[in-house]
């Protein structure tokens, strides 16, 4: 069983889908010379629709971060609700 981390906006504009969901994801060199960095991504982040997923990649921080706790902090700073799902 593996911990996923999704973090979850409620966007005010009407245009948009109600909910916007990213997924923070560890990413790293393929010949691991350099530290793992964490990023927020929206696939497979479950927004159900091609829209929602553009929306929500717009809409997260788009730094990637040395932490997962610098990563989860950035998005709480920006209004996402990040929440922990076993998979």
């Amino acid at each position: 069983m593996t911990d996923n981390i999704i973090a979850i906006y409620h966007p005010t504009n009407p245009a948009w889908p109600a909910t916007l969901r990213v997924r923070l994801v560890c990413v790293s060199g393929s010949d691991q010379s350099e530290p793992s960095r964490y990023m927020w991504t929206a696939d497979g982040a479950g927004n159900g629709t091609k829209d929602a997923t553009i929306n929500a990649a717009a809409m997260a921080p788009r730094q990637a971060y040395a932490t997962r706790r610098g990563a989860i902090a950035a998005a709480e700073r920006r209004g996402w609700v990040v929440r922990k799902t076993n998979n």
